[in-house]
């Protein structure tokens, strides 16, 4: 309230513009919420964590 009496807030709305919606692969990717990458060099390996999951997923190429 006290910044509301004085008139110091701007409660214009702002718009965004998720990345998701400019991309139509990420709609369809597994990874909706990547949340730490781990890449293993030599054995050419990379760890992916997912926040929604408790699993860890592993990509081997």
């Amino acid at each position: 309230m006290f910044y509301v009496k004085r008139n110091l807030l701007d409660n214009t709305l702002i718009t965004l513009n998720l990345e998701k919606d400019n991309d139509p692969r990420l709609s369809a990717s597994p990874l909706k919420f990547p949340g730490k990458l781990a890449i293993d060099i030599l054995n050419n390996r990379l760890f992916i964590s997912v926040s929604v999951s408790v699993s860890v997923s592993v990509s081997l190429s």
